[in-house]
């Protein structure tokens, strides 16, 4: 009898050690989560942090797929500029951040922001119509808390030129310039504009219009001369 008793405490003994055990474990594991929830990541964090990227994770690389004035439309618009996915646009932007910031006398009174430029960058005169030509870019710039305003211009991301209202089938041309300094830029590119209009606009070849041809659905596509459109960029544009 008493070996009986004896073999069922030690059975008992070792579940009561076992369910030890694992109340210890999860009480680990929930201190840890409650520790990450507490975390505050600093840019040492951010750098150091290796990126996971898995293709069905990748983020959309088109800026417009952003809102404006946003950290995310500009690293889509690097992302472009250099042929890279978004995560890897993230983490030199990241970087670069880093880099900044940490030489920066007045770190604490200074921080980065985002702005969108879109601007007009010149005209298409045909007989009918005066069309615009506008360029749009992001820009990365050092925003002074202690003087409330735009100190310098960091970098320009990938700009777009388009005609406002206007699908445009192709621009032949080469690239575009970017000139920037500290505190101005001035983005240019030298181009033939082929976009869709109306038929019914009656527009016809002369003036910046070197060809007109038949599309579809009452449309005509135009094409024009090679012109040089361009916008200027300061200080001022990014409050």
């Amino acid at each position: 009898m008493f070996k009986k008793y004896k073999k069922l405490y030690g059975v008992i003994f070792a579940i009561a050690l076992i369910l030890s055990i694992i109340s210890a474990n999860f009480n680990m594991e929930v201190y840890a989560a409650d520790k990450d929830l507490d975390k505050t990541y600093s840019v040492d964090t951010i750098i150091n942090t290796p990126t996971v990227s898995h293709e069905s994770n990748t983020k959309s690389t088109n800026p417009f797929d952003y809102a404006p004035n946003t950290e995310e439309r500009y690293i889509a618009s690097i992302a472009q500029q250099k042929g890279i996915t978004f995560e890897e646009a993230k983490k030199i932007n990241d970087e670069e951040i880093y880099s900044l910031l940490k030489n920066s006398p007045m770190v604490q009174d200074e921080e980065i922001r985002y702005k969108t430029i879109d601007k007009k960058a010149g005209d298409i005169n045909s007989n009918k119509k005066v069309f615009r030509v506008n360029i749009a870019t992001e820009v990365k710039y050092l925003w002074s808390n202690a003087y409330n305003k735009p100190i310098q211009i960091e970098s320009i991301g990938q700009p777009i030129m388009y005609i406002p209202g206007f699908s445009v089938a192709e621009i032949i041309g080469g690239g575009f310039n970017i000139e920037n300094t500290s505190t101005s830029a001035r983005i240019s590119q030298t181009a033939v504009l082929k976009y869709s209009v109306s038929a019914s606009l009656g527009i016809t070849k002369g003036l910046d219009i070197v060809e007109v041809s038949a599309a579809v659905s009452g449309m005509v596509y135009l094409t024009t001369k090679a012109k040089t459109y361009a916008i200027n960029i300061g200080l001022t544009d990014l409050y």
